[in-house]
């Protein structure tokens, strides 16, 4: 997930938390994600949708990269 997906989880369950080191797996379960379990699921789709996008974008970026256009 990208910082922007974090930033809507965040505004989802109304908790304010900084994705560092100090971060602790507990903290995470006790947000009680199930209970936004609707909201959550929309927030991971997305997510999902966009890293596709960005691979697929990424590998025609290369195919097209080393195809040479001639202009007239």
């Amino acid at each position: 997930m990208r910082p922007r997906h974090w930033e809507l989880l965040k505004e989802a369950v109304g908790q304010k938390f900084e994705l560092d080191d100090t971060l602790k797996l507990q903290f995470i379960y006790d947000l009680n994600l199930p209970r936004y379990g609707e909201q959550v699921e929309e927030i991971t789709d997305q997510a999902r949708q966009e890293a596709k996008m960005e691979k697929t974008l990424e590998g025609l970026g290369k195919t097209w990269d080393v195809i040479p256009f001639d202009m007239a």
